[in-house]
């Protein structure tokens, strides 16, 4: 998630858990995790959903739908 957003607390919060908790499962099968929707481009509304991009790469070196 290299670029920076400007994420409401609990959000922010709510993604790193998410991320914390995903990287502890994958380990090093997690290639890519990027934040996309309206979250990302900061047009938001409160009832918003957080959309996460997950590349994860399979046990033959190749990257899984």
């Amino acid at each position: 998630m290299g670029k920076r957003l400007k994420l409401k607390a609990k959000d922010a919060a709510a993604l790193e858990e998410f991320l914390r908790k995903l990287r502890a499962v994958l380990g090093s099968k997690l290639v890519e995790a990027k934040l996309f929707g309206s979250k990302a481009t900061g047009r938001d509304q409160a009832d918003s959903d957080i959309d996460v991009f997950i590349v994860v790469q399979d046990g033959k070196g190749g990257i899984e739908d």
